[in-house]
């Protein structure tokens, strides 16, 4: 976590910017190519309020920047969780109070970022979304975070998250399977992040890599279809997919 000095020295180089949409554009990709992803965010939103109609490539650059700053805190929610079994079962009361008390602390760290963010593309991004594919694009980061509240909400809450983020994927491959072409990014990423949705949220691991088994059979062809960055980006998709399908089908081996 940054600390106040860091976050007040960043916005006010921020303030020292225009506020033009293409100043805000450049610091945001800026702070996220050098790892200051809450300065990131707050460009972000400055970005929604002069302009909230976000394309392709906006919506892009907020998809990277939400996952590099949630991911760091979910590594550290799950390292966590890990010692203070360890030291449970070593029966070191103290120190299984501290580690569990310093997670809850990452724990609304991640949750309040989460919950800032959803509240940004449910009635700012989404409303104003201008294309099938942006519509699609917003309801799949949805879905991605409701599933980090998921992981790490108390038990009411991570069911309420469940259900959001299973409704908001499921909008998402509606539009993806009606509206987008075959191997677009956007549609590979929603179908991929769904897969992995039901495979650790739904414990259906078979569901989870029909999914992916069929996204290959089906969409890969298509691949020719698209050109450019958006192709690159597909196939980078591709490769995760393919990569998750091997884990999981020898995970289902090995566990038969």
């Amino acid at each position: 976590m940054k600390t106040n000095s860091n976050s007040n020295n960043s916005n006010k180089f921020l303030n020292q910017m225009d506020e033009k949409q293409s100043d805000l554009c450049f610091l945001a990709r800026l702070y996220y190519e050098i790892s200051h992803f809450q300065e990131a965010m707050d460009c972000v939103e400055r970005l929604s309020q002069i302009n909230p109609v976000f394309n392709y490539d906006d919506l892009m650059l907020l998809n990277v920047i939400t996952k590099a700053r949630v991911d760091p805190e979910r590594s550290t929610i799950r390292t966590l969780a890990s010692y203070s079994d360890s030291e449970e079962k070593e029966n070191h009361v103290e120190i299984v109070d501290r580690i569990r008390n310093y997670q809850d602390v990452v724990k609304h760290d991640l949750q309040e970022f989460a919950y800032r963010s959803i509240s940004l593309i449910e009635n700012v991004l989404k409303p104003n979304s201008d294309s099938s594919e942006n519509i699609a694009f917003c309801d799949k980061i949805l879905g991605d975070l409701y599933r980090y509240i998921v992981e790490c909400g108390d038990e009411s809450e991570r069911e309420n998250a469940r259900n959001n983020a299973e409704k908001c994927y499921r909008e998402a491959l509606d539009i993806a399977k009606a509206d987008l072409i075959i191997c677009s990014p956007v549609r590979l990423n929603i179908i991929l992040n769904y897969a992995v949705f039901v495979y650790e949220h739904d414990k259906k691991p078979d569901d989870a890599i029909e999914i992916l088994k069929k996204l290959i059979e089906t969409d890969l062809p298509g691949l020719q279809q698209i050109d450019g960055e958006k192709r690159a980006e597909s196939e980078r998709i591709i490769n995760v997919i393919q990569n998750n399908l091997g884990v999981w089908c020898a995970q289902r081996s090995y566990q038969a």
